[in-house]
């Protein structure tokens, strides 16, 4: 890379970086093109050309988080279908709880920006459709592998799983992003939520796993949703 080129990126990452300093700290309604120029020290036609307007910037922080979260879940080394798919869970939870203020101002501003995301292509533009086949994705091919080895019995296809798991894990997202659960019963209930889904179409052999480690979670569902409720009301 030319010395051109290395300072067009420096700029760039600067400019995201003020963005989400400026989203961490609850900005979103306030934070313009012009503001963030001037925190990056670049100006606002810099800022257009190397990235665009407001929305885009919120769109590439997005799609980084994303892309976080499956570089994240790709390094876990693992054969076993069971743990690939708890990665998707673990591995997120263990990236939003490095900085939990910015994960969540970042997903509340792209609710803002793009709308809630699901995998349906008819109710939403490209790229909340796009962001929503990514997130799928992550466990689809796990699926049709665990299907294939006979773990699931394919009474389900791996869409209808996959977008299953997808759908349980947004929810719960949501109530974390919210402030309603804690990280650690967002962790435990969508464990739980993807056991459930799983046990649905699982052989026995793989059903008694998954009832293994769903029985083995904290059984404190109904502790942790009462003080999660309280911290949310008092706040």
């Amino acid at each position: 890379m030319d010395k051109r080129s290395q300072n067009k990126e420096l700029r760039r990452r600067r400019i995201l970086f003020e963005a989400r300093k400026q989203i961490a700290a609850g900005n979103f309604h306030t934070l313009t093109t012009r503001g963030l120029a001037a925190a990056a020290d670049v100006s606002q036609p810099t800022l257009y050309n190397l990235i665009g307007t407001k929305s885009d910037i919120i769109k590439l922080l997005v799609k980084e988080s994303l892309d976080r979260i499956f570089n994240r879940i790709s390094l876990v080394p693992t054969s076993d279908p069971l743990d690939a798919i708890e990665a998707v869970i673990i591995g997120s939870v263990a990236l939003y709880s490095e900085d939990e203020t910015y994960y969540r101002a970042g997903a509340i501003a792209s609710d803002q920006l793009l709308g809630p995301i699901s995998a349906n292509p008819d109710t939403q533009d490209l790229l909340k459709h796009t962001l929503a086949v990514q997130a799928v994705g992550m466990v689809k091919p796990v699926v049709s592998e665990a299907i294939k080895e006979g773990l699931l019995q394919g009474r389900l296809s791996s869409d209808v799983i996959s977008e299953q798991l997808y759908s349980c894990y947004r929810s719960i997202h949501r109530d974390w992003v919210y402030e309603l659960i804690s990280i650690d019963s967002f962790r435990t209930r969508a464990l739980r939520a993807f056991y459930i889904t799983l046990a649905a179409d699982a052989t026995l052999p793989f059903r008694m796993e998954i009832e293994k480690r769903l029985f083995s979670l904290p059984e404190f569902f109904n502790e942790a949703f009462n003080m999660d409720v309280q911290d949310a009301r008092q706040k």
